[in-house]
């Protein structure tokens, strides 16, 4: 299953869903700052920049469901304004769950 990863930071979640057997289709991180340390430790391409930058109809809805047919989005990006990392991973256990509903449909 592909997904993709916003504010993607370091790459330490993505690395939780690269273990669970995830494929990270892109990611996107600000901070310049950081973009090394993702580079080093992960294959997906990594988008630099500003996040304001997507179209709002490119947001998920509250499944995490995006335009994309079975790919789902997770933290901060479900949402305008910025949160912590505790609403990432729980954002992150509703699209896990709703990719598993996807999945045991087909």
């Amino acid at each position: 299953m592909k997904i993709i990863s916003l504010f993607s930071g370091a790459g330490g979640l993505d690395l939780g869903f690269v273990r669970a057997g995830f494929d990270i289709a892109m990611a996107n991180e600000f901070d310049k700052k950081i973009w090394a340390t993702y580079e080093k430790n992960h294959k997906a391409p990594l988008i630099k920049g500003d996040i304001r930058d997507i179209k709002e109809s490119d947001f998920p809805n509250e499944l995490m469901e995006t335009r994309i047919e079975g790919l789902y989005a997770i933290g901060d990006i479900r949402d305008k304004k910025l949160r912590q990392i505790t609403t990432a991973v729980g954002d992150g256990a509703i699209a896990a769950q709703e990719v598993y509903n996807f999945i045991k449909v087909k």
